[in-house]
C-alpha cells in the first residue's frame, strides 16, 4: 500500500514538472516565435539604421582660394529618455557662457517637437549647435550634471573675411514651415540648409547623399557600437565644389576701400562676362550669422540703419545721372539723329518755353564734339541729344519715338535680368510710353514728363550689375560679348557662356568716340586725378543729387580701354561728386586688379584717403 502510494505521489510530481515545462515551453515559443511583434521589437531595440549626413561642398574663387569652407564644431545633444524631469537650464547657459534665454528658448522647441512627435524620445537630438572646440571642452568637464546631454563632433559652415555676404548666402536650420517639402528630399529636423544666395541656390549639388549606418544601442538609445564592423554601412557622398567667378582678392580689396561707406561695386570681366567683384555695403558677417548667438545677430543685423540684407549690387534700383550718357550717346549715333562731330556752346542753363528746367554743374569750353561732352559731361548738349531723339518730334509720334529710344537702350541689357541662377535680382526701369500712360493716362502726358531721362534721371532705374554690363558692351565695341556669369565649374563640370546679342547697328568710329571722351574725362574732365600711371582708364562720372541729403557718387570705369579687362561699377550713397569718392574706387580697383598693387606715393595717399573717408557723417534733417 505504502509502495503504492509512493508511486501516485512520484507520478503526480512529475506530471506537474511536465505540465511547467509544457507550460514553460509554450510562452517561450509564443515570445520566440509566434509573436512576431515582440520579435521586431527586440530587433529594434538591438540594431538601428541611423542617416550619416554627407560633407558639404566647399566654394572656391577663380583662383582656387576658398571662400566657404567646413570646420569641426560640436553639437549638444539631447537624449529624452535619460534627461532628469526638470534640466538645471541656468546652470547650463552659465557652462556654455551663453544668455540663459538662449538655452531656454532652444531648450523649450526641444521638448515642443517631443510632444509633437516631430523629434524621436529615443534619438538624440542636438539643442545648441556649433559649439566651437574651447566651449566644448570646458563643457565636457561638466557633463555629468547633466543627465541625457552629450556632445558630439560635427561641421559648420565657416567664410573668409569680406566674402560677398549677399552672393553666398548662409546656411540656416530646417523651421517647421520647411520640414514637410524637405522631409522627401533626406533631410529630417534639425539639419542645415542654405539661405539666400547660392547656398541656396545650389543646396542640392553642395548638399550630396546621404549615407547609412547601423547602430547596436541600448534600449535608452545609447550607443553600443557598430552592427557586424560597419560591413553593412553605405557611406554618405560628399557634395560637390563649387567654383565662382569671383577673384577674392579683388573683393577684399574692394570692401576696404567701401568701409564706412553705403553703396556697391561690381566688376566684371568684358572678355568673359565673368564678374570679378560683387560689394555690397552694409553687408553682415558670416560667421557670426551661423555662430551660437546667430539669433541676436540676426536681430541686430535687421534693425540695423542702412538694410545690411538688401544686395545693392543686383536689387538696389539707382539713377544712373550722367553715367547713362555713354549710352543715351549711343542710342542717338546709330538711329543718326546726331553726329560724333556735333558741337554745342553751353549757356549752363537749358529752357523750355520761358523757364529753366536744366542746369549744368559747372563751367566750362564749348564742347566741339560728343568726346569732349561727355568730358564736360555737359548736361544741355545731353537734353539736345535726347530731344532730337524723341522730344523734337510731332505730339502724335514722341509716344513711339520714346519706345524707339526706350527699346534702343534696352538692347545694353537694361530694364531685364542678366543672371540665371535664380538670384534676387531686380530690373530696373527703362521708362516706355505706357508708363507714363499709367502714370497720367493714355496720351494726357506731354514731352516734359520725360525730360529728365536723356541725362540718367527722373524714371530712369538701374542696378549696378545692369551699369557694368552695359559698360562691357561697349568695352567690346558690341563684338563677342557674354551674359554675366558667377559660376565657373561644379564639380568636375564647367558652366557654358551665354553669348549676349545686341541688336543695335552702332559702327565702330561711334564705340571710339564714346570711348574717347571716357578717356577725356580722366585726364581733364569731371574724374579728374584719377588717371592710372602707365595703364589708359577711362570712365564717366555721375552726381545723383538728392534734395534733403548729399548726392550720390557714380562711376563707370573701362581698363585699359584699347583691350578692356576689367570694367567697374562703383555707387557710393551720399558719397558727394561722383570724380571725389566713386571714380577713385574704380581707379584703384582697377590697378590692384591688372598691377597686383597699388604703385607710387600719390596713388598710395589716394588709396589711404578714400579707405579713410566714411561717407556715413552727414547731417540727416
Amino acid at each position: 500500500m505504502m509502495e503504492n502510494a509512493a508511486r501516485r505521489r512520484t507520478s503526480v510530481f512529475l506530471g506537474l514538472v511536465i505540465t511547467l515545462f509544457v507550460l514553460l515551453a509554450i510562452q517561450l515559443f509564443n515570445l520566440q516565435v509566434l509573436d512576431v511583434r515582440y520579435h521586431a521589437a527586440a530587433e529594434e531595440n538591438v540594431v538601428k539604421q541611423r542617416r550619416t549626413e554627407p560633407v558639404r561642398g566647399e566654394i572656391y574663387d577663380r583662383h582656387g582660394d576658398k571662400i566657404a569652407y567646413n570646420i569641426v564644431v560640436y553639437d549638444l545633444e539631447a537624449l529624452y529618455v535619460a534627461m532628469e524631469e526638470d534640466l538645471d537650464t541656468e546652470s547650463l547657459a552659465g557652462a556654455l557662457g551663453i544668455p540663459i534665454a538662449k538655452v531656454e528658448e532652444r531648450y523649450a522647441a526641444y521638448l515642443e517637437g517631443i510632444n509633437t512627435g516631430t523629434i524621436s524620445k529615443v534619438r538624440k537630438y542636438p539643442i545648441i549647435r556649433a559649439l566651437d572646440t574651447t566651449t566644448s571642452m570646458r563643457l565636457r568637464e561638466q557633463l555629468l550634471d547633466f543627465p541625457g546631454l552629450s556632445l558630439s563632433p560635427s561641421s559648420r559652415r565657416e567664410y573668409v573675411q569680406y566674402a560677398p555676404a549677399h552672393l553666398l548666402g548662409y546656411m540656416g536650420e530646417i523651421n517647421k514651415n520647411e520640414l514637410n517639402e524637405y522631409t522627401t528630399k533626406g533631410y529630417i529636423m534639425g539639419d542645415y540648409i542654405g539661405r539666400g544666395g547660392i547656398e541656396s541656390e545650389f543646396e542640392h549639388d553642395l548638399r550630396g547623399t546621404n549615407g547609412e549606418a547601423y547602430i547596436i544601442e541600448d534600449v535608452y538609445g545609447a550607443e553600443r557600437g557598430k552592427y557586424e564592423e560597419g560591413k553593412n554601412d553605405i557611406q554618405a557622398s560628399p557634395g560637390n565644389d563649387l567654383y565662382l567667378t569671383i577673384d577674392l582678392g579683388l573683393q577684399q580689396y574692394a570692401r576696404s576701400l567701401m568701409e564706412n561707406k553705403q553703396g556697391a561695386v561690381v566688376a566684371i570681366d568684358p572678355r568673359s562676362g565673368e564678374i570679378l567683384t560683387l560689394v555690397s555695403t552694409p553687408d553682415y558677417n558670416l560667421s557670426e550669422i551661423m555662430g551660437v548667438n546667430r539669433g541676436e545677430y540676426f536681430r541686430s543685423i535687421s534693425n540695423a540703419p542702412g538694410n545690411p540684407f538688401l544686395d545693392r549690387t543686383l536689387a538696389g534700383q539707382y539713377q544712373p545721372g550722367s553715367t547713362f550718357k555713354p549710352i543715351s550717346a549711343l542710342v542717338a549715333l546709330s538711329n543718326r539723329t546726331w553726329s560724333r562731330s556735333k558741337g554745342y556752346v553751353c549757356q549752363y542753363v537749358y529752357r523750355l518755353s520761358g523757364q529753366t528746367v536744366l542746369k549744368c554743374s559747372h563751367t566750362h569750353e564749348p564742347s566741339q564734339n560728343i568726346g569732349q561732352a561727355l568730358m564736360h559731361s555737359c548736361n544741355p548738349y545731353f537734353w539736345e541729344v535726347f530731344k532730337k531723339c524723341v522730344y523734337g518730334l510731332r505730339k502724335e509720334s514722341y509716344a513711339q519715338a520714346l519706345d524707339d529710344w526706350g527699346n534702343a537702350c534696352r538692347s545694353f541689357g537694361l530694364d531685364t535680368t542678366l543672371l540665371d541662377i535664380g538670384m534676387a535680382e531686380s530690373k530696373g526701369n527703362v521708362p516706355l510710353s505706357s508708363y507714363y500712360d499709367g502714370l497720367y493716362g493714355q496720351k494726357r502726358w506731354a514731352p516734359t514728363a520725360m525730360i529728365s531721362l536723356g541725362i540718367g534721371q527722373g524714371e530712369l532705374l538701374l542696378t549696378p550689375l545692369q551699369m557694368a554690363f552695359s559698360y562691357s558692351i561697349v568695352a567690346n565695341r558690341g563684338q563677342k560679348v557674354f551674359y554675366p556669369s558667377l559660376i565657373r565649374q561644379i564639380g568636375q563640370s564647367a558652366q557654358r557662356k551665354r553669348e549676349y546679342k545686341n541688336i543695335m547697328d552702332i559702327s565702330w568710329r561711334d564705340y571710339e568716340a564714346v570711348i574717347d571722351g571716357m578717356r577725356l574725362a580722366v585726364v581733364s574732365g569731371t574724374a579728374k586725378g584719377n588717371s592710372i600711371p602707365g595703364i589708359s582708364f577711362g570712365g564717366k562720372t555721375g552726381t545723383v543729387e538728392k534734395w534733403d541729403q548729399p548726392s550720390h557718387s557714380m562711376f563707370v570705369g573701362i581698363a585699359p580701354l584699347k583691350e578692356p579687362e576689367i570694367v567697374i561699377a562703383v555707387i557710393v550713397e551720399n558719397g558727394g561728386a561722383g570724380g571725389s569718392t566713386a571714380a577713385p574706387i574704380a581707379s584703384l580697383m582697377a590697378e590692384k586688379y591688372l598691377r597686383g598693387n597699388v604703385v607710387g606715393p600719390d596713388r598710395r595717399a589716394l588709396e589711404y584717403s578714400i579707405k579713410s573717408k566714411n561717407t556715413l557723417n552727414w547731417d540727416e534733417k
